[in-house]
């Protein structure tokens, strides 16, 4: 049953299509964050004018709707055949209709509304495409000229035909998508979240790349939120965006492992282990850590099935309750997942040296969960050398 859900997501085509539209972008992203990161560094510290102050949020606007246009073409590319351009224009030029009934603060919905439209016209263009209406009296090549006038003519008078009924009707379809990101950013939300993803892991099953490719979209969305929320000089209004995710739950990886790779480098006994815990190290501090999950190992191993729950969990509870008081400003900016630790929240919580106190909590915390267990398993080790 597991096995076959799992195909399902891998497999689906517009699922994968909305997935690779928003990594193709990622280093884009990267690059606007560390901007905004700059920008909001320099108001702090009284360098930014009050006209550059009204144009990064006009600008941050524009950045919204070029996003949305690159993501219909990407998913087009993606989902209909190579040699039918128009089919991938067509949805494009629709797209740069719709944003203009979103040039405020709302631009944030626009890649979102994008990854929608592009699925929507993936599957409406190639059953337009195929209508072939028989024009006997005309030559070929005019009958050919029609019939792929036809398909874009039914499109632009459906899109304008609409007209404002269609925004409304997009708007209404958005009101669940905002709910259900509303819910994630809760506690229960995230718990649910973070055990999905570890019961996927203990199957067998890379967690974050089942559950990151249906709920990216939604991280997504409140990194973009986040965003404008900087440009405006505003609190960051979602917490467990994926920058929350990246820095404070999966420290050194899947199943916040750090604490794991911590207690093996100078706690464990064996040379197998020490040794394996001394080169984990190296990698898990860049969030790498398929030598831990695999070489211990962690999957489908018992004896850590409890700490691999426990530990992302109470850093995740930890750092929600510490960024929802106000106590460390809350992640709000992408930053690239090879920072290590520390680094990594630092930047992303626009330089908040509070960030690097709960960083050092929450890998106190992901080494208390783990340390009692390997403890455990390396004494179950030794007597079975003995035996």
């Amino acid at each position: 049953m597991v096995e076959k859900f799992v195909t399902a997501i891998q497999t689906n085509r517009y699922l994968n299509a909305t997935k690779f539209a928003i990594i193709k972008i990622a280093y884009l992203n990267i690059g606007v964050a560390f901007g905004l990161l700059a920008y909001s560094v320099g108001d702090r510290l009284g360098f930014v004018s009050l006209s550059m102050k009204l144009k990064v949020p006009f600008m941050i606007t524009m950045y919204m709707v070029m996003m949305s246009l690159i993501f219909v073409y990407l998913i087009m590319k993606d989902l209909v055949e190579e040699e039918k351009g128009i089919d991938v224009y067509v949805p494009v030029f629709v797209m740069g209709l719709i944003s203009l009934n979103y040039l405020d603060t709302k631009s944030t919905l626009l890649p979102i509304i994008a990854l929608a439209i592009g699925c929507i016209f993936g599957v409406l263009m190639p059953i337009l495409s195929r209508l072939k209406f028989k024009f006997q009296a005309f030559p070929p090549s005019v009958a050919d000229y029609l019939n792929r006038l036809i398909p874009i003519l039914i499109v632009l008078i459906a899109v304008f035909g609409l007209g404002s009924y269609g925004i409304e009707f997009i708007n209404l379809l958005l009101k669940p998508f905002l709910w259900f990101t509303g819910f994630l950013d809760t506690y229960f939300g995230l718990a649910l979240t973070i055990a999905s993803i570890g019961g996927f892991w203990i199957l067998g099953v890379h967690g974050v790349a089942v559950m990151g490719s249906l709920l990216r979209p939604f991280w997504f969305y409140m990194m973009l939120v986040n965003a404008m929320d900087i440009a405006l000089g505003n609190n960051a209004t979602y917490i467990a965006s994926e920058s929350f995710y990246q820095w404070a739950v999966w420290l050194g990886g899947s199943g916040c492992t750090l604490g794991l790779s911590i207690g093996l480098a100078y706690f464990a006994k064996t040379n197998e282990l020490k040794t394996l815990g001394t080169d984990s190290m190296k990698s898990n501090i860049f969030n790498i850590n398929e030598n831990t999950l695999f070489g211990v190992p962690v999957v489908d191993n018992p004896a850590f099935k409890i700490p691999f729950f426990l530990a992302p969990l109470l850093c995740a509870l930890v750092a929600f309750f510490a960024f929802s008081q106000g106590y460390v400003t809350t992640p709000s900016l992408v930053m690239p997942w090879v920072l290590p630790v520390p680094i990594g929240i630092f930047f992303a919580t626009l330089f908040d040296f509070r960030s690097l106190i709960l960083s050092a909590i929450l890998i106190a915390i992901s080494f208390a969960c783990y340390y009692p267990f390997l403890m455990k398993y390396e004494q179950s080790l030794i007597e079975k050398s003995r035996s």
